[in-house]
């Protein structure tokens, strides 16, 4: 499944230009936007409708955090983090802020191209129908999970995550397993990822999220539901 249409939002020629070229030779077809600017770039996910905004967070005019920001406040486009920033609390505050993915440059050209057809995969139906496991049901579309009497809205990629947990309830979900349902590969940085969805699931849906009896760790390996009484 391809995109349409890419914005490129980096103020380094060089990089888009990378971009660029990975793109037409994946996906001739598909119109390539870019712009140097953050307010541009959010004039132009406005305007220009794309289907996946890749955007750097060291911009000259506004922090791309705060493009991210401003861009949820009109749209769910797919937002792909492409920077040099790698430190743990960057990758958190940019997922938290509703960004879908986060690479850090330098980066892989095949792996960029996986990570775009994963998140605009994600944004399709996630489901042909509802899951239930014990008191936990999963919703299509919008995503939205069901504890007991509770409702709670979760993320495309948090719904991703619980379904691949809900078909296993009582086994291991591995790292590799999750990241293929997310990215259609695995790939170093995904554990990271993951670790940072979970750890959203686990404060929407645990009672005690710092003491998980939900969604249990299993180290090195990946994560398990617990299997209903």
């Amino acid at each position: 499944m391809k995109p349409n249409s890419i914005l490129i939002v980096e103020d380094n020629p060089d990089i888009v230009e990378t971009i660029s070229i990975a793109i037409e030779m994946r996906w001739p077809d598909t119109r390539i936007l870019a712009s140097s600017r953050g307010e541009q770039g959010l004039e132009m996910t406005e305007t220009e409708s794309p289907d996946v905004v890749i955007l750097d967070l060291g911009l000259p005019d506004i922090s791309g955090f705060e493009v991210l920001k401003s861009i949820r406040l009109f749209s769910d486009v797919p937002v792909l983090i492409l920077t040099a920033k790698a430190d743990e609390a960057d990758i958190v505050k940019g997922l938290e802020w509703g960004a879908d993915d986060y690479m850090v440059k330098p980066f892989k050209q095949l792996e960029l191209l996986a990570r775009i057809k994963g998140i605009v995969r994600r944004h399709r139906p996630l489901l042909k129908e509802a899951i239930t496991c014990g008191q936990l049901y999963l919703q299509i579309s919008p995503p939205l999970v069901t504890l007991g009497s509770k409702k709670i809205k979760v993320s495309r990629t948090e719904a991703l995550i619980l379904e691949q947990l809900m078909r296993n309830p009582g086994n291991v979900v591995s790292y590799e397993s999750i990241s293929r349902a997310m990215w259609g590969d695995d790939f170093p940085e995904a554990a990271q990822s993951v670790k940072v969805h979970i750890r959203h699931l686990r404060e929407k849906l645990e009672c005690d999220p710092g003491n998980p009896r939900m969604i249990i760790t299993s180290p090195g390996a990946g994560y398990s539901l617990a299997k209903p009484s």
